[in-house]
């Protein structure tokens, strides 16, 4: 019941911000139970993205195309990269790492460096993001700091369709490291009507986040998302 919770509050967060349900959750899950994260978790949100995309129904246009390609590339390498190191790496170091990198994305959004949708930052940020939410379930930091100057509605739209291809590619990957298995599915299955519950509430969040609050909703979960995980790698 904890863990569906704190699920049904990070998908809330998510289907009206367009990304935010493992920022929120992971810390928390991982506290209730280490098994939740990162497997259990981003299936739960693979079902989420499918859910908020479906519900915008707002084909990309060719830019968006184009722009999501590179992304998707970054998170293919960066998932393959996490896959090798995940079982050498401690969960504690890579959780601070996390942490040091999306406090760093947020200072340099608050120095008023704009980081444009350019295929070399779009690569950077898939394989950053591949790599995070391969290894902590927590990957939107990377990719929605590079769309934080646009549209609620665009913000939404985008994450959504790449997480939509880019989740499967993390599942693949711990799959194959042997850190994802029928067990993990279970456990999903079990805490997925938080998801369902928060997707649901999200619907009358999106007004909030569309009147000029995706700028600051960015930088402050990602803030959290930051400070969370570096606390929860030094404990």
């Amino acid at each position: 019941m904890a863990a569906s919770a704190v699920l049904a509050a990070g998908s809330a967060l998510q289907g009206a911000a367009g990304f935010g349900v493992a920022i929120i959750a992971a810390p928390v899950l991982a506290l209730i139970d280490p098994a939740l994260v990162p497997g259990p978790l981003l299936l739960c949100s693979t079902v989420l993205t499918l859910l908020v995309f479906t519900r915008e129904k707002r084909p990309l246009n060719l830019r968006g195309r184009h722009e999501l390609r590179w992304a998707v590339t970054g998170r293919i390498f960066g998932a393959a990269a996490a896959g090798v190191v995940i079982g050498a790496m401690t969960p504690q170091a890579i959780s601070i790492g996390v942490g040091a990198v999306v406090l760093l994305g947020v200072a340099i959004s608050l120095v008023r460096v704009r980081i444009e949708p350019a295929p070399g930052s779009l690569l950077a940020a898939g394989m950053l993001s591949g790599f995070m939410g391969t290894t902590t379930s927590v990957g939107g930091p990377p990719m929605a700091l590079i769309y934080q100057h646009e549209s609620g509605a665009k913000l939404r739209g985008t994450l959504s369709a790449y997480f939509l291809i880019g989740s499967p590619i993390s599942i693949a990957a711990l799959i194959l490291a042997g850190k994802l298995g029928t067990v993990d599915a279970l456990t999903a299955l079990r805490i997925l009507p938080g998801v369902i519950l928060g997707f649901a509430i999200s619907g009358r969040l999106t007004g909030l986040i569309d009147r000029g609050a995706v700028r600051p909703a960015v930088l402050s979960v990602s803030a959290i998302a930051g400070i969370a995980v570096i606390f929860q790698g030094l404990r």
